[in-house]
């Protein structure tokens, strides 16, 4: 009996002590996890109080649980102003959430009321739904935000909530709209200077369109045969300020955006030909040794046969220039793949690796000093590069100094059907017959009509003139001519206004745009408006006789 009494003591000894180890035991893991909760409270709460985004909590009944100090100072209202409202609260616009509801109603296909469902119907699956709103402050100012709006969901997956976190677009919008202000500014001055191009481009062809056909009309007298070759210089001369002012424009059109390349069918071997001529003019009386190898197995492609041949003068320019003595070799061939690759080689001077470093910048030349022995604008290297590129094609350069430079321009071109193009007539040196023909030139320059005069004398068209647009429309409707010449910026009326009155009674009646205005969006206007061909300033007696001959019934002799 005693050993039984003391079985039960000691029993309930160790139950005792084994429950006291247990409290022992579950103290201290609740002791843990309330430190652990304590814990993550105060971790959110920092979060809460350092986070830069606004960010404000609520039930899954709209009713707001958190609302954090960047909440408070992009809003206004406090947090104990806040906690407990209902939202949509009184920071909200309803014209946006009505909006909204308009949106979502279409894009779900059933009806969405413009409450708190606008914000939490596309996150409601665990979605981020990211939106524009206005908020208005306690103040009542107003302030555009970015609204992430997302669900909450405990350990089990239930959904207790939402959590909208939210940013101020000021600042983002103010440098949104000082970038587009910069960029219409930009704009603007990419007008105004391609304005002022124009206009200079304009200013300087008058004139020299006068030099110019005078020069040629000379050239073809008999005078020019006794001073034959002054008059060829002062002709590439003037020729060479025409490029030069082409080559301003171009850039500018470049930097702009609005070059573009214009494909046609082309001849290479026709091509390359004028390229040799314009080239022997240019190295006069140097001892350099030009030599053309066309190798391409086909002749007619499709391609901007203007910009390709401009792309190799402006190489082949640079090559005669900078080589003393030797040669500058010019060779093109054909690939596989339909592409036209052309290599200018030369002997000259070559390169350094810097010099070759800025040889496609802009305004950079091999030698920028106030003694340099070369000319030129330091633009003809930048706009090849930019042709070359716009045609998606590809150019570069070996170059050794003291050795010579070789450029290598490789261009997609397509083949065209056929091996040649039908021969275009000759009309530079022929004598054209228009006796049978009325002309009308409309211009409002003393000169430029006196050498309009001139260059049509040996056509034996009857001729008339006009000072302005206004008196080109009432010839035409008395005494309807076979073709009109018609200058751009004429006094009273223009040439475009008076063409377009002309097209509108005399629709088939060709009109001939002659104009120092030489930019390519002129072209253009040109073209939309009526002309039917389009003569750039200083006229070109070939290319004036080959449109009188495109227009007009000839003989030749």
């Amino acid at each position: 009996r005693a050993d039984a009494k003391r079985y039960e003591r000691e029993l309930a000894e160790a139950n005792q002590r084994a429950l006291e180890l247990n409290n022992e035991k579950l103290e201290g893991e609740v002791a843990a996890r309330t430190y652990e909760i304590a814990q993550a409270n105060i971790l959110q709460r920092r979060i809460l109080e350092s986070a830069g985004y606004a960010l404000i909590a609520t039930d899954n009944k709209g009713l707001i649980t958190a609302f954090n100090p960047a909440a408070e100072k992009l809003i206004g209202y406090s947090a104990n102003e806040m906690i407990g409202k209902q939202t949509p609260a009184v920071f909200h616009l309803y014209e946006e959430m009505e909006a909204r509801a308009a949106e979502l109603s279409e894009e779900l296909g059933r009806p969405i009321e413009p409450g708190f469902d606008v914000f939490v119907e596309k996150v409601i699956d665990g979605n981020t739904d990211i939106n524009n709103w206005t908020y208005v402050r306690k103040d009542g100012s107003r302030v555009p935000v970015r609204l992430s709006a997302t669900s909450l969901f405990d350990e089990d997956g239930k959904l207790f909530g939402f959590l909208g976190i939210a940013y101020d677009l000021t600042p983002q919008l103010k440098r949104e709209q000082e970038l587009k202000e910069a960029r219409l500014q930009a704009e603007q001055a990419n007008e105004a200077k391609s304005s002022f191009l124009a206009n200079m481009s304009h200013e300087i062809r008058t004139p020299l369109n006068g030099i110019y056909g005078a020069l040629q009309l000379i050239r073809r007298s008999d005078a020019g045969q006794q001073h034959g070759g002054l008059l060829d210089k002062a002709i590439y001369s003037t020729r060479n300020l025409s490029r030069i002012i082409n080559d301003i424009l171009d850039f500018s059109k470049i930097e702009a955006g609005k070059i573009s390349i214009d494909p046609h069918r082309f001849s290479l071997s026709t091509m390359l030909d004028g390229l040799q001529s314009d080239m022997s003019m240019l190295a006069g009386n140097k001892p350099v040794a030009l030599i053309f190898e066309n190798q391409a197995n086909h002749d007619v492609w499709i391609g901007d046969a203007v910009r390709i041949r401009q792309v190799l003068l402006n190489i082949g320019t640079n090559a005669i220039k900078f080589t003393e003595q030797g040669k500058v070799t010019i060779s093109a061939r054909n690939t596989a793949s339909d592409e036209l690759h052309f290599s200018i080689t030369d002997t000259g001077q070559g390169m350094s690796k810097d010099a070759l470093a800025r040889l496609f910048d802009r305004f950079e030349q091999a030698d920028s000093s106030t003694t340099r022995k070369y000319g030129g604008t330091g633009l003809g290297m930048a706009i090849t590069q930019s042709l070359v590129h716009l045609m998606h094609g590809k150019i570069r350069v070996v170059s050794t100094p003291g050795e010579g430079s070789r450029f290598i321009v490789t261009l997609p071109v397509v083949k065209a059907a056929g091996d040649v193009l039908d021969a275009a007539p000759d009309n530079d040196h022929k004598e054209l017959d228009l006796s049978h023909a009325m002309i009308l030139v409309a211009e409002d320059n003393d000169i430029n009509r006196a050498v309009m005069e001139a260059m049509l004398a040996d056509t034996r068209a009857t001729l008339f003139f006009a000072e302005n647009g206004q008196e080109a429309v009432e010839f035409v409707n008395k005494k309807c001519p076979d073709l009109v010449l018609m200058d751009i910026q004429m006094p009273v009326m223009d040439g475009v206004e008076a063409c377009i009155k002309i097209k509108h009674y005399h629709p088939d009646l060709p009109v001939i745009a002659v104009t120092a205005n030489a930019m390519a969006a002129d072209v253009e206007l040109y073209h939309e408006e009526g002309f039917d061909g389009y003569l750039s300033k200083p006229v070109d007696v070939g290319q004036l006789n080959a449109v009188l001959a495109q227009y007009l019934t000839v003989e030749t002799e």
